[in-house]
């Protein structure tokens, strides 16, 4: 009977010593800067976008200071002879520069160097890649007989490429009320990284079904694809962005950590070269 009322006391005081508040020190919060920046011979801009990065310890919402574009930052981009300030741009939220006077070019390095007001630096550098990607097959066939539920297929052939290629793209349905068209409206997208999915060398071949509705009302429907010819960064960076939040739903799964080249901090500085293709379907 002793024994029993022992252990019944013992209990007692076990469970109130799992109700005592616990003191566990944290560990030091420290954010970093998160720098995104894509370069193209493409475009008429450069872009930069400065935030710092969200402490796990310190989370106050999407909406909270930490999302908040940095807008003092000292900017700097050189290809290794000119070097140019990049200034913010406070219509955009983010810094810009035109290439007029600074142009993107294949083969050549840049280099990108961003200072805060509060101390911090990050720099980063990318190599634009070589050549725009063609296409030596680009097929279109609507395969079925619906004018408004329009299903296509579209192969393409990307042929003479070498191993150390990154590409990256998207098919996409592009539709107009009017032909030819004045305005187009996309109606569905379709993402790939082809890196990802070479079965064998020189050659990417790529089959992909898609549909659309409304193919009564638009009189003009195309299938577009673009390429992007894209450097290590832009690609891997791109990449673990698209498959990370997948990877913390299911418990077996390893973290993925997202692609950084940023000395310093977060984000990505990386390059690409744009290509797009069109067929119109009718």
């Amino acid at each position: 009977m002793k024994k029993a009322i022992l252990c019944i006391l013992l209990s007692f005081s076990l469970f109130y010593g799992c109700t005592k508040e616990a003191k566990v020190k944290l560990p030091p919060q420290e954010d970093k800067l998160v720098v995104t920046s894509f370069i193209s011979p493409n475009d008429y801009n450069i872009i930069v976008t400065v935030r710092n990065s969200t402490p796990k310890f310190n989370w106050v919402g999407i909406w909270g200071p930490q999302f908040n574009n940095i807008a003092d930052a000292d900017i700097f981009m050189s290809d290794g002879s000119t070097r140019i300030r990049i200034p913010f741009d406070s219509t955009l939220g983010m810094y810009r520069a035109s290439t007029e006077n600074f142009p993107i070019i294949s083969k050549k390095t840049y280099y990108l160097d961003v200072r805060t007001r509060d101390g911090k630096n990050v720099t980063a550098e990318t190599t634009v890649p070589t050549g725009t990607l063609n296409l030596s097959r680009f097929e279109v066939e609507q395969t079925n007989s619906d004018n408004d539920n329009i299903k296509v297929k579209t192969l393409i052939t990307i042929p003479d490429l070498p191993e150390t290629t990154y590409i990256t793209g998207s098919f996409d349905i592009i539709t107009s009320p009017e032909n030819p068209p004045t305005y187009l409206n996309n109606s569905q997208s379709y993402y790939f990284s082809a890196s990802d999915e070479f079965q064998s060398y020189p050659e990417y071949v790529k089959n992909q079904q898609m549909e659309t509705y409304g193919g009564s009302y638009n009189k003009y429907i195309a299938v577009a694809v673009t390429l992007l010819n894209c450097d290590k960064n832009f690609y891997l960076y791109h990449k673990t962005i698209r498959i990370a939040p997948g990877s913390g739903d299911n418990p077996f799964s390893d973290p993925v950590m997202v692609y950084t080249n940023i000395n310093g901090g977060f984000g990505c500085f990386g390059s690409y070269i744009r290509a797009i293709y069109e067929k119109e379907i009718r």
